[in-house]
């Protein structure tokens, strides 16, 4: 597996990887991960599982690709593998396609975001440009794995065969995120006892809105006082939140904890309501499914969302959580409505936890992914 970030690096992404490669090392396979060096602190070689290697290179950007073909040629060459992933970015997808072009094993383009090209302005030149480098690679794989039928619809679009794409979507382990009482040690750190919470948790990307939610969030205190906003984790647009929260006066009310563990963030599920995703309609958004309102679900909490395409692809409206338009009353409604109705909660956080243990269990989806790229191979052997 070829991949642009893996742990300790806490993202959706590196979450998502963690899944696909422990699914496939509990069947009995072993995973070698080569994965970038961002941090000097970080072993080169490291044992993650006992069936899961996890080799790091050196990472300086865009030209570390280079060396990236190279280090994949040298790790193929040197052991026995039986097939190659490359992960988005197409960077690493490209990579492991041409370093494995004197080994020729089957060779799989896992697709975890949208291409490249699906983001920019189709007369623009950088359009053109990406749009061939996305075709080459599209056009050379095996296989490609997409993590949304949205994703999965543009591939066809492009003339891809529908047999040589493979459903691989979010999932989580439910043995992981269960339901569970509301975390005691939680509660008292951010002081949240006897508080109704709306939570987000995940990267604070442009795209979340998080400063959004902080405005959302300000109108649903203006109405009840027993109310609080928990923000787990951190990132690019955390200035821009803490702007707003200052801007509404909310600094006693909206608390953001930073980054934590992967295998913490079950202890911040338990104490939430509802989660709340507020993404605007965009290409990304539309096509793109989130991990962590799968995680939410499978602890049988309600996911209340904006009515984006990727979220509609986990969310049945009003049976396993809520849709709702982008406004600020409609989105301030629903959460009013669902805060103040614990057998609403318990009935959705119920359904939810059924969807996931039905279709977004790493289990089911692994086994699937398994018996594809056994006959991936299969057909390579003929």
């Amino acid at each position: 597996m070829v991949v642009s970030n893996y742990f300790p690096s806490i993202s959706g992404y590196s979450t998502r990887l963690h899944g696909i490669a422990s699914g496939l090392a509990n069947l009995g396979h072993n995973v070698t991960i080569l994965a970038p060096k961002r941090d000097k602190n970080i072993k080169e070689f490291e044992k993650y599982a006992p069936n899961i290697t996890v080799i790091r290179y050196p990472f300086y950007g865009f030209p570390s690709g280079f060396t990236l073909v190279k280090r994949v040629h040298d790790i193929l060459s040197n052991d026995k593998y039986d097939l190659v992933s490359g992960h988005s970015p197409v960077k690493c997808a490209i990579a492991a396609y041409l370093g494995n072009l004197l080994t020729g094993l089957p060779f799989v383009f896992v697709i975890h975001y949208p291409s490249q090209s699906m983001e920019l302005p189709k007369k623009s030149i950088e359009y053109k440009i990406w749009n061939r480098i996305d075709n080459f690679i599209l056009n050379r794989a095996n296989r490609l794995a997409v993590i949304s039928s949205g994703i999965k619809e543009d591939l066809l679009k492009r003339k891809i065969p529908d047999e040589n794409i493979i459903m691989l979507p979010n999932g989580v382990d439910s043995r992981i995120f269960s339901p569970q009482s509301k975390n005691i040690d939680i509660q008292k750190k951010y002081d949240l006892k006897d508080k109704k919470v709306i939570l987000f948790l995940g990267k604070f990307q442009e795209w979340e809105r998080l400063d959004i939610l902080v405005k959302v969030f300000a109108r649903i205190r203006e109405k009840q006082d027993d109310v609080k906003l928990l923000l787990v984790g951190d990132g690019p647009e955390r200035e821009r939140i803490e702007q707003a929260i200052r801007k509404h006066n909310l600094t006693n009310d909206v608390i953001i904890t930073g980054f934590v563990p992967f295998d913490e963030t079950p202890k911040y599920y338990s104490v939430c309501d509802v989660f709340v995703m507020v993404r605007p309609n965009i290409p990304l958004t539309e096509i793109n499914t989130p991990i962590k309102p799968i995680e939410a679900m499978a602890m049988e909490k309600v996911v209340i969302s904006t009515d984006v395409g990727g979220m509609r692809e986990i969310i049945e409206d009003g049976k396993t959580g809520f849709l709702v338009s982008d406004s600020l009353d409609a989105i301030v409604d629903k959460i009013i409505e669902v805060l103040n109705n614990p057998l609403l909660q318990k009935e959705i956080g119920k359904n939810a936890r059924m969807y996931v243990e039905r279709e977004r269990n790493w289990d089911v989806i692994i086994n699937n992914l398994a018996n594809e790229y056994e006959k991936i191979i299969q057909e390579k052997n003929k």
